[in-house]
C-alpha cells in the first residue's frame, strides 16, 4: 500500500478491540488469492465477505445480503457493482453502464436457472462451499471466475443481488483505464 493504509488500520485496530488486522508480505506470492487464503487460515465463521479497498456500501448491507444468501441456499452471492463517481466524466459514466448491464445480464441468467459469476469485490462466500472447492486458486489470474467455475463443478450455486450494491470507484482517464485492464489481465500478481 502506498496510501497509508497500514497506519490507518493500525489506528483502527487499537480503537476497536474486535478488529484484527492480518499482515502479509507481498513477496509471499499468490497475489490476491494468496492473501485471501492467508486470511482464511486465520478466521472462523460461516460466511466470508470479500471487499476491495475502494469498496463502499450501505450500513444495512449484511441485513439484506445474508437473508438473500440463506433463503436462496446459495454457495456464494455477488452484489451488483455500482460506480460511485459515475457522474465524474464520460468514462466513469460508461463504466457505470457496463456494471449495470453486467448485473442485469447475470440477473437474467439467474432467473432462468443459469450460471452467475463472481466479480471479486462484493462477494459473499459460504465458508464450507469455499473449503470444499479448495479455497482460492493462487495459480490463476482470474481468481473470481476460477472460483465461480469450481463452485459450479462442486454443485454450488452463485446468486446475484441487485440491491444493495457495493460501490467502487471508476477510473477517470484512459491511462488509468489501461492500467486497470492490464492489472486485471495479469491478476493480482
Amino acid at each position: 500500500s502506498q496510501d497509508q493504509t497500514p497506519q490507518i488500520l493500525e489506528k483502527l485496530e487499537n480503537e476497536f478491540s474486535n478488529l484484527t488486522i492480518f499482515r502479509r508480505s507481498r513477496s509471499s506470492g499468490g497475489g490476491k488469492s494468496g492473501a485471501l487464503n492467508y486470511a482464511l487460515e486465520r478466521i472462523k465463521g460461516e460466511w466470508v465477505f470479500i471487499l476491495d479497498a475502494d469498496a463502499d456500501f450501505n450500513d444495512d448491507i449484511l441485513l439484506k445480503l445474508l437473508p438473500f444468501a440463506l433463503d436462496g441456499d446459495w454457495s456464494a452471492v455477488q452484489l451488483r457493482k455500482a460506480i460511485v463517481n459515475s457522474k465524474q466524466n464520460f468514462l466513469t459514466s460508461c463504466q457505470a453502464m457496463e456494471m449495470a448491464m453486467d448485473a442485469l445480464i447475470q440477473q437474467g441468467r439467474q432467473s432462468i436457472g443459469g450460471v452467475v459469476e463472481l466479480r471479486g469485490n462484493g462477494a459473499l462466500l459460504n465458508r464450507r462451499a469455499l473449503d470444499q472447492c479448495g479455497g482460492f486458486n493462487e495459480e490463476t489470474v482470474t481468481d473470481d471466475l476460477d472460483l465461480s467455475f469450481r463452485l459450479l463443478f462442486s454443485n454450488g450455486s452463485v446468486g446475484i443481488l441487485w440491491d444493495p450494491p457495493v460501490h467502487e470507484e471508476g477510473v477517470e482517464n484512459l491511462q488509468a483505464l489501461f492500467r486497470q485492464i492490464q492489472r486485471w489481465a495479469e491478476g493480482g500478481l
